[in-house]
């Protein structure tokens, strides 16, 4: 200012805008369920603008094995059941490896996990034991796993049902209903063959060849062997179903039988459980044999 002139300055900080200095990019939560323990690796990726401390909530009673913060070994704080670290600004992958003392049972659960902030693409994987057999799974994502044997399995009953109607076979409906039930287990073109050497020889039974000769003969011969690839299609599925593994078709989101993996694009906090309903392989053995039992016993009946 000019001699005898003032000059009034005004200064203000201005407020900070609202927004998140800290964000969850994506994570991986790979159970490995064991008969006597779980065994877990938490996997995280963070995008800090400043440096800071966080903390995930495990489930009681889990047992940290090991903290690696950008791929160095880490201590972690916090107080129980919480694992604490520091971030540097910028991207920071975090891994987490936690162990539980829970023995394996027919509903198997993923751990609960309190992540501490919102975050986006989240993935869970569940490996159970090879000696399982998997029924079931849920989870609260349209991105999970299904077994679609039971919509098979539906379709193989009413194929048997509608079997069953057939004229001048030796099996009645409930027959029929307990074949198609054991078939399900086989794959669609041994189900075909196992059910078609039934419904022709009750074809031949209603209808007399009487075109002479070779006809009878070309007809017998062509029975016999549908018979003998009947007869060999149940071999393959008994023996599948005794010493092989039930084909439970466990598809969706690249899950199989041995890894089942639930996707979630964004979570408010917590990582939610996903289940999987198993029983022992000794059940799936059990049901197979007693199904071989009476189909034994049947066949005496219906070769007759």
């Amino acid at each position: 200012p000019w001699p005898g002139e003032s000059l009034t300055v005004s200064v203000a900080r201005p407020e900070t805008a609202p927004g998140e200095f800290l964000t969850l990019e994506r994570g991986n939560l790979s159970v490995r369920q064991g008969g006597q323990y779980r065994e877990a690796t938490l996997v995280l990726v963070f995008r800090a603008a400043k440096g800071a401390r966080h903390a995930v909530k495990l489930p009681p009673g889990a047992e940290v094995t090991r903290l690696a913060v950008s791929g160095r070994e880490a201590l972690p704080t916090g107080g129980p059941d919480e694992v604490g670290f520091a971030l540097p600004p910028g991207v920071t992958e975090v891994t987490v490896n936690f162990r539980e003392k829970l023995g394996l049972s027919s509903f198997t659960r993923t751990p609960v996990i309190d992540l501490g902030l919102p975050g986006a693409n989240l993935a869970v994987s569940l490996e159970l034991p090879a000696d399982r057999w998997l029924l079931a799974v849920s989870g609260d994502t349209p991105l999970a796993p299904a077994v679609l044997y039971w919509g098979w399995l539906a379709a193989v009953a009413a194929l048997g049902l509608g079997l069953s109607f057939l004229p001048d076979t030796p099996l009645s409906r409930l027959s029929w209903l307990l074949y198609a039930l054991g078939l399900s287990q086989a794959t669609p073109g041994n189900a075909l063959l196992a059910a078609a050497w039934i419904a022709a020889l009750a074809w031949r039974r209603r209808h007399p060849i009487a075109q002479g000769a070779a006809a009878f003969n070309i007809v017998q011969v062509l029975l016999v062997l549908l018979t003998l690839a009947g007869l060999e299609a149940l071999y393959e599925t008994l023996g599948t179903g005794l010493l092989g593994l039930p084909r439970m078709q466990v598809a969706g989101n690249g899950s199989t039988v041995a890894a089942l993996r639930w996707t979630f694009d964004r979570l408010a906090e917590a990582l939610p459980a996903c289940t999987a309903v198993s029983l022992p392989m000794a059940a799936y053995r059990a049901v197979m044999l007693a199904w071989a039992v009476w189909l034994a016993w049947s066949l005496i009946k219906w070769l007759r």
